[in-house]
């Protein structure tokens, strides 16, 4: 019967901060170790040589490599984009939500309540080659706006 209360008192704890979202304070896990090399904002196309904007960051990323949930949340989609092969998003409360994208061999599902850190699949090969080499892309949304994550990512990529 103990047991049975911590439960759902674990239970509706994650459930009140999850309508609550991130906080300004919050840290995001890092999906992967690597640095940011596409940064968000105005760019220009490295491939077409053309003006573009980056509603996210690239990380620097290994082929196969691991790549892990920035936050606590809900898994809200899980598909296939053009130009960024599978992409997770997960919905933090809040109106808050993160994607995750250039996956593949993923270990979530739609629907699925995960915990920052948690496994999401593997960085892909691009379809195409973009100048950038291999990466892991993210976003940060506050409802439609992006917001750069970059600010918010922890240094290490998974915390213990």
């Amino acid at each position: 019967e103990h047991k049975v209360l911590l439960r759902n008192v674990k239970r509706n704890w994650r459930a009140l901060r999850s309508l609550r979202g991130l906080d300004g304070s919050s840290r995001l896990v890092r999906p992967v170790p690597g640095r940011v090399i596409g940064q968000f904002g105005p760019y220009t196309d490295r491939v077409l040589d053309l003006p573009a904007i980056r509603n996210g960051v690239e990380l620097d990323a290994r082929r196969d490599e691991p790549v892990y949930a920035m936050a606590d949340g809900r898994v809200v989609m899980v598909t296939a984009l053009p130009g960024y092969e599978d992409v997770v998003v997960i919905d933090h409360g809040g109106g808050q939500y993160t994607l995750t994208a250039r996956l593949w061999d993923i270990a979530v599902e739609e629907g699925q309540e995960i915990e920052g850190g948690a496994l999401l699949g593997r960085v892909a090969s691009k379809a195409f080659d973009d100048g950038l080499g291999s990466t892991v892309y993210i976003e940060l949304r506050h409802g439609e706006k992006p917001v750069d994550p970059s600010a918010y990512l922890s240094r290490a990529h998974h915390e213990d």
